[in-house]
């Protein structure tokens, strides 16, 4: 006798390597901050890295030396995630992840990819064995913007989308861009993203720009500091994003969106530039959400001298 529950086709699809997916809720769940006493120490983690960290991705002359060390270190922490044994079950396999990646490399991570160029050359990790270890960081790292730093969650809530649509993983993907819409409703990579997913199409095209990224890095240097124009790929169908990152202006809500232009999925590849924060000098307050005056990408902040500045 068969125990209540089961079935044959149950069980043939089990065989098959079919898992059963969890509800909605379950989903955000494995992407949502988190809200135990290890938020605090990670709130501190990021404070700690920003001090150090922000000044160099504002300094041209550091900026590519931060990229090649945040890629570095993704690198080395995927590598972990993939020798980790498999674990049965979502929760159990997310507090896995989580054991495997320390306060203060997630914060090195997490700052270190709100640089544009850093996020795009991470969204190369999209197939192959590459995929499953870089979804998986991308969750984590998710779950680690705490506190006043919610809207960082962008470029790797954003990351995770692009990997699970790349994968195959549509439901996965629309939860994980449409909340970095809901972490940072300017953040143009997302935007393309969701609607691409939302509309049907290929990813092919995106990862054909992505391979092509990859390969042509070899031939001319990557693009850092000033230089922060990226042309479009010929074939895009899309202008590139006018954002540059090197004049301070102040950003609203309504100007920061160039989704009412045509674009393909292939733009998506080349997503709206994202500026890195100023490390923050005051203290915190109503942790566990998302304070939106002092972390917000993009935004205008007195600096030391009163003055103000995109950061």
């Amino acid at each position: 006798m068969g125990l209540p529950g089961t079935s044959v086709l149950a069980a043939a699809a089990t065989y098959a390597g079919l898992q059963a997916r969890g509800t909605l809720r379950e989903l955000r769940a494995r992407l949502q901050p988190w809200e135990t006493g290890a938020a605090l120490t990670q709130e501190i983690a990021l404070d700690t890295a920003s001090t150090s960290l922000v000044p160099r991705i504002l300094d041209a002359a550091h900026r590519v030396a931060v990229a090649e060390e945040t890629l570095g270190l993704a690198e080395r922490i995927m590598r972990r995630l993939a020798a980790a044994p498999p674990v049965t079950g979502t929760l159990t396999a997310d507090l896995r992840d989580d054991e495997l990646l320390g306060h203060d490399e997630a914060a090195a991570l997490i700052l270190g990819l709100q640089d544009r160029v850093t996020r795009d050359r991470a969204a190369e990790w999209m197939e192959g064995e590459e995929a499953a270890p870089a979804l998986r960081l991308w969750r984590a790292l998710a779950r680690r913007c705490v506190g006043p730093y919610g809207e960082h969650a962008a470029a790797p809530l954003t990351l995770a989308g692009w990997v699970a649509w790349s994968t195959g993983d549509d439901l996965e993907a629309r939860e994980a861009l449409a909340m970095a819409l809901g972490a940072d409703p300017g953040y143009l990579f997302a935007r393309l993203l969701h609607q691409a997913c939302n509309e049907g199409l290929d990813p092919e095209s995106v990862r054909r720009c992505l391979r092509a990224e990859r390969r042509d890095r070899g031939a001319a240097p990557a693009r850092h500091g000033d230089d922060q124009k990226e042309a479009a790929p010929k074939d895009a169908g899309l202008a590139p994003a006018q954002e540059d990152a090197s004049r301070p202006r102040r950003r609203s809500r309504s100007s920061a969106t160039a989704v009412n232009r045509p674009r393909s999925a292939r733009a998506a590849a080349r997503g709206g530039g994202v500026t890195v924060p100023r490390p923050r000098t005051s203290g915190t307050s109503g942790r566990g959400t998302a304070r939106r005056d002092d972390s917000r990408l993009g935004s205008a902040r007195p600096g030391a001298d009163g003055s103000e500045a995109e950061v």
